[in-house]
């Protein structure tokens, strides 16, 4: 893909573009992991949107999607994890019932807690607030980076700050028994 043509309107970011396009699939899971690992910002198709991601333990990784996106530090960006088990990693959850999570995720859901005093995540992510939005998606590619990476992954929509969000067109993880559920 040529992004040679590509406007990033004044934020100065031509010189940080990688200019590679790859698919979302198993075979290149280990090219994202390292991207991640590598301090970068990815962009990758979530339940809902596509978004970009990056390493949320990480002061540059954090820095650099804010401004790519072009948003101001103090809007909160939402995490990602591979499993629920994770979740205790970055955020208080001894107050829940046992199968809570387990039953909401994983899915098209963000569950809002508290990061605790013993979490991991960058302090830079999302300053002045004490909770923080979880996400374990259905997607299997997203879900295997954030495993690989051994970090959460701060996501956003991939889309500038206040210009609308990119749908991703085929989700079969929202229908049930053919139906679409996000019109019920």
């Amino acid at each position: 893909m040529d992004t040679s043509n590509l406007k990033w309107r004044g934020l100065g970011l031509e010189d940080k573009i990688t200019r590679a396009v790859l698919l979302a699939t198993e075979g290149y899971v280990n090219e994202a992991i390292q991207a991640i690992k590598g301090g970068k910002v990815i962009a990758v198709p979530t339940d809902t949107l596509y978004g970009f991601a990056c390493d949320a333990c990480s002061a540059e990784a954090v820095h650099q999607i804010y401004e790519i996106k072009g948003r101001k530090q103090t809007s909160p960006l939402a995490i990602c994890v591979g499993d629920v088990k994770d979740i205790e990693r970055f955020a208080v959850t001894d107050h829940l019932p046992s199968d809570l999570l387990d039953s909401l995720l994983p899915g098209p859901v963000t569950v809002v807690l508290m990061r605790g005093e013993s979490s991991i995540l960058e302090k830079s992510l999302n300053p002045g607030l004490d909770s923080i939005g979880i996400r374990v998606p259905h997607s299997e590619f997203i879900r295997m980076i954030a495993r690989g990476s051994g970090s959460a992954l701060a996501l956003t929509s991939a889309n500038l700050s206040g210009q609308p969000s990119s749908d991703v067109p085929d989700r079969p993880w929202l229908t049930s028994q053919g139906k679409d559920i996000t019109k019920s």
